[in-house]
């Protein structure tokens, strides 16, 4: 039960207050899902048409109908629901999985109060703006797409008629990290272990993914062809019927004297792996789960990551700069693709892009589509 209003607040609308301050009187309106305070000024009138304007906004009534067909379901409680129906579709990836759990708490600490049917644009665009006012750019732009997504399942639940984040405005999310130049990649490549080195040049040459290099083998190297099956891409077309899986989902890149060098590069570790990339050195992993890595096993795709970045600010290349804005690891992969279009040669094919035009081949034997490309960078 709330309790009783100030005797001097009883004939004024709610949510709005009036304080006394060195013998005046000052009104203030107490946001009524926020619970933040906004100044109305010391005009009683003005105070009141605003407050009763604001109530009108914010204050939404469940009808009766609304009651009956069980609209009124908290926004907490739906996101709880959500989020299993996400989850129970079998097709999301670990780490799809764990963005879910941590975007619907989010949502639910802002907006779980609520009920579904009473979330308008408003609380929508208020729950995007604490982002946009730190500069998030890019994590205000995902909490909108998961908000899409939330109301157009809770439309489709019969929880909502509408989907009121579709009508906040659209963020475009602007790249922050510095691009990588080829002279920076030469100061960064110099600091690194031989096994960083063997990545960066196999990211230059066939701009693959960090996932991409870790899992190829030298089993994959065959008839002087690399067949490399892309993780990421694959795994988006999970679910689909095998007549429609990404054309370029698997690529097979032939072998240049270039490719071949860096190939033998990564032979000649006096390591025995199955593993192109592979660790140097034996070591107890950090954490609790305390396993041994023993030389020849293969580098995890983070493990990549962090020697990169390692080298990277041993360069002191990018000092002014913050954590944030330093290039990683992935920027080779842009910096590989400009240096293919400066030797004037596409680079879609290799990039894994859906609308590369190349000649396609069935190499393998059991139906699966390679597109064959060339690794053909001169550096």
């Amino acid at each position: 039960m709330n309790r009783p209003r100030n005797k001097r607040n009883k004939d004024m609308p709610p949510n709005l207050y009036a304080d006394r301050k060195a013998g005046a009187v000052y009104y203030r309106y107490k946001h009524p899902h926020t619970g933040k305070s906004h100044g109305m000024g010391a005009d009683r009138t003005q105070a009141i048409l605003a407050a009763q304007q604001l109530n009108s906004m914010l204050m939404i009534e469940v009808s009766l109908v609304d009651r009956v067909l069980g609209k009124t379901a908290l926004f907490s409680a739906w996101l709880d629901k959500y989020e299993k129906i996400r989850k129970d579709e079998k097709n999301l990836a670990e780490k799809t999985d764990k963005q879910l759990t941590y975007d619907c708490t989010l949502m639910k600490s802002k907006l779980g109060h609520l009920p579904v049917i009473d979330i308008t644009v408003y609380h929508c665009a208020e729950f995007l703006d604490q982002w946009l006012a730190e500069g998030k750019r890019r994590m205000a732009s995902r909490m909108r797409s998961q908000l899409i997504k939330c109301f157009d399942y809770a439309i489709a639940h019969g929880l909502a008629d509408e989907n009121p984040a579709t009508k906040t405005l659209p963020i475009n999310a602007k790249v922050q990290r510095n691009r990588l130049t080829k002279a920076q990649f030469d100061a960064i490549y110099e600091l690194a272990p031989a096994h960083i080195q063997n990545a960066m040049m196999l990211g230059l040459i066939t701009l693959q993914r960090r996932e991409d290099i870790a899992a190829m083998q030298f089993k994959d190297i065959r008839d002087g062809v690399l067949y490399v099956k892309q993780q990421k891409t694959s795994r988006a077309k999970k679910g689909q019927r095998t007549d429609s899986i990404n054309e370029a989902a698997h690529l097979a890149i032939q072998v240049t004297p270039q490719l071949a060098e860096i190939i033998g590069r990564c032979r000649k570790t006096n390591i025995v792996s199955r593993y192109l990339i592979h660790h140097l050195h034996g070591r107890k992993s950090s954490g609790v789960t305390n396993v041994a890595i023993t030389p020849g096993m293969p580098l995890q795709p983070d493990n990549i990551t962090r020697g990169f970045a390692s080298a990277r600010n041993r360069s002191g290349l990018f000092d002014d700069l913050p954590q944030k804005q330093r290039p990683t690891f992935h920027e080779i992969r842009s910096l590989g693709a400009h240096l293919y279009r400066d030797q004037g040669i596409d680079p879609q094919a290799l990039l894994g892009h859906t609308d590369a035009k190349m000649t396609k081949h069935y190499l393998d034997g059991h139906g699966i589509e390679w597109t064959v490309v060339s690794a053909d960078l001169a550096i």
